[in-house]
Parts: C-alpha cells; structure tokens; sequence
C-alpha cells in the first residue's frame, strides 16, 4: 500500500516540476519574441521584457494590442511618417513605396 503511494507521489512531483519548466520555457520564449519585436519596431524592449517578466500573459497580450504598426514608412520628400497601406503621403502627396 505505502509502494503505490510512493510511486504516485513520485509522478506527481515530476510532473509538478515539468509544468514549472514549460511554464519557465514558455516565459522565456514569449520574452523573447516580444524583445526582439519591440526592438524591430522602435519600441522599449527594455520596458517590455521587464513587463512580460512580470506578467507574461497580460504583458503579451497588451503588448500585442498596442505595439507600433511595423507597414508605417518614411515619405522620401516630406519625411511623414506613412501608415497602413496609403500609397501617397497625406501631407505631400508623394508616392511611398512600400
């Protein structure tokens, strides 16, 4: 009786520690990602790793929500920035080429 609790504690404890490696796994990854993306796009990778730290999965999910729109381009006469799929700047009128 006390073999069959010994095996199940056992298990548990290993799959305790495997969830707690995914979960540290995961973190790490979604860290990452948004690091390397926050950096790609101007943004404060910085603040962001520190926030995804903190709280990865609220962190990643306004990080998504409000991160910086990477199709905005400089106009090449008046230097506006551009977003979304506008093919002349609204400012100038110039062609963008994207």
């Amino acid at each position: 009786m006390f073999g069959a609790l010994g095996i199940a504690s056992g298990i548990a404890g290993f799959f305790s520690i495997l969830s707690k490696l995914i979960l540290w796994a995961a973190t790490i990854a979604v860290g990452v990602y948004v690091y390397r993306d926050a950096n790609k796009r101007n943004m404060n990778s910085t603040l962001w790793l520190i926030i995804i730290c903190v709280s990865w999965v609220v962190g990643a999910v306004v990080y998504l929500i409000v991160r910086d729109d990477d199709s905005a381009v400089e106009c090449p006469n008046c230097q506006t920035v551009v977003k979304g799929n506008n093919a002349f700047c609204p400012k100038c009128g110039t062609e963008v080429k994207r």
